[in-house]
């Protein structure tokens, strides 16, 4: 598969970012915990942090259509180098959760912001591989890009087990977590360095309209007009995907910790594993979806997904529950670059942005208040109820999703060219 200077640049700053930000997943819960933040408190810390990501993803998504895509990343890139770095120097609760409000630093779902792997950072990067990306090779380009990005996240998840470690040679508990964060800063450095590299051409990756200037922060200029009925169903469903993901995922490694007593040890190491596995699986979803259509595709791949999860409270040990958290990842992640694809092939090219933008706030929206469902529901009701609840809001959403889009092809898997959504749909 051969790949354009400016697209391995781009796979290649991604993976950095991931690399530094891989164990925030492990080990940001936790972290809240030793603070002497209670369940309740560090779930609702999470959705304040997420609401921050929503306004930061909004923003940078309706930015991106408009102004070139490689500043703004760079300017959201100095934000996590910025967020990281105080969380480096000081391990004051009021500061850790101050950083987190804001967006620029945070577990997975409070993570949208800045200083999250979702947010304005994921969907510049989406657009402009979109734009590199031939429509051909659209579908593997994407997993290829999720692949490295997940083994990057995965070594990132090993440096879970660092605070373990080094107070293992006399290093105190909170310098050891504030080391982690620092690893954090110096490689949101490199991912700058990185980025610095790639090519804009201002002809085609600044979208202007002179027409349009004095609306450019009008609804309009929001919300994507030509495909806004599309990007509509993809969002709500994606909210709703969201709500139900968020509700186990936001909380998992502070439920192995809690349930299980897990140490970062146990934990870093599992994620870093479920990850590896899942990522393996990623180019066969591609290649299946280029042979079978990518609705198909995505949601073959993921029905089983929720009923593992659904599976994983009625492990009776730790080692039971990871190696089902290891089958299911390897499951649940195919579907991420099939949607992603999918989603760029359909809307035109000037509402990419923010058509990705769009269903992330969404997402993003529903997926903030998650967190502190889950953690009352931990509190006082069952530990075991986000899974089963979250396991059926995602098998449902996956029959959903199949009934919506299964009749809306992308350019590739029709055979002659259709008119749809504002533009010619042989267009790349």
């Amino acid at each position: 598969m051969g790949i354009s200077r400016n697209i391995a640049i781009l796979i290649a700053s991604g993976a950095v970012r991931n690399l530094g930000f891989g164990f925030y997943n492990v080990v940001f819960a936790i972290y809240l915990s030793k603070l002497g933040f209670g369940t309740i408190t560090i779930g609702t810390v999470v959705t304040v942090s997420s609401l921050s990501g929503v306004v930061q993803t909004l923003l940078g998504s309706v930015l991106m259509d408009h102004y070139l895509r490689k500043r703004l990343m760079i300017f959201w890139g100095l934000l996590t180098l910025v967020g990281s770095a105080v969380m480096a120097w000081s391990s004051d609760p009021v500061v850790v959760a101050t950083m987190s409000a804001l967006g620029l630093i945070g577990a997975r779902a409070g993570g949208s912001g800045a200083g999250g792997l979702g947010g304005p950072v994921m969907v510049g990067q989406v657009a402009m591989l979109a734009d590199e990306a031939p429509s051909e090779k659209r579908n593997v380009i994407f997993a290829a890009n999720a692949l490295v990005l997940h083994f990057a996240g995965s070594l990132g998840a090993l440096l879970a087990a660092l605070p373990d470690v080094l107070r293992g040679y006399g290093v105190d508990e909170f310098s050891s977590y504030r080391l982690l964060f620092l690893i954090g800063a110096i490689t949101s450095f490199f991912y700058l360095v990185v980025l610095s590299f790639y090519r804009e051409n201002p002809r085609t990756n600044k979208i202007s309209d002179p027409g349009r200037v004095e609306q450019r922060f009008s609804v309009g200029s929001i919300i994507p007009q030509k495909s806004k009925r599309f990007v509509a169903k993809m969002a709500l469903l994606g909210a709703f995907d969201s709500f139900g993901s968020s509700l186990h995922s936001s909380l998992l490694a502070y439920w192995f910790f809690v349930v299980y007593g897990a140490s970062l040890s146990d934990i870093g190491p599992l994620f870093a594993i479920s990850n590896v596995i899942g990522s393996l699986t990623l180019i066969f979803g591609a290649k299946l979806a280029d042979r079978i259509g990518n609705v198909n595709a995505t949601v073959i791949t993921h029905l089983p997904a929720p009923l593992l999860l659904m599976l994983m409270p009625f492990a009776p040990d730790f080692h039971t529950a990871a190696i089902i958290q290891v089958l299911r990842q390897a499951i649940s992640r195919m579907d991420n670059p099939i949607k992603q694809s999918y989603m760029m092939a359909v809307v035109p090219r000037e509402e990419r942005a923010r058509a990705r933008g769009f269903t992330t706030v969404f997402q993003r929206f529903s997926g903030s208040f998650s967190p502190s469902v889950a953690a009352y529901m931990m509190s006082a009701v069952s530990t075991s109820l986000p899974f089963y609840l979250g396991g059926a809001i995602q098998f449902i959403h996956d029959i959903l999703y199949y009934f919506t889009f299964r009749d809306l092809k992308p350019p590739e898997e029709l055979s002659e060219p259709v008119v749809e959504l504002g533009r010619d749909r042989t267009e790349s």
